[in-house]
């Protein structure tokens, strides 16, 4: 799991079909919301996340996750 603050992370991350800039980390889906802050922050969901059944937790509104929407994810 990660969430990022930064947008410039985040389109580098999509446009590299979701490997993290260290090429160690291979997201699956990336979820843009906005947080208790009202911040715009992008939440990144990992394979094993998804395994565990946990993969939609940023696609879940709560108090800390606000108008979630799926930006990009690995086909």
């Amino acid at each position: 799991m990660g969430t990022f603050t930064d947008r410039e992370t985040v389109d580098d991350i999509i446009a590299h079909n979701g490997e993290s800039p260290s090429g160690h980390i291979a997201y699956v889906k990336i979820v843009e919301y906005e947080n208790y802050e009202g911040r715009t922050v992008w939440g990144a969901v990992l394979p094993v996340e998804v395994h565990l059944g946990i993969g939609n937790r940023y696609n879940t509104p709560t108090e800390y996750v606000r108008n979630p929407r799926t930006i990009w994810e690995r086909k």
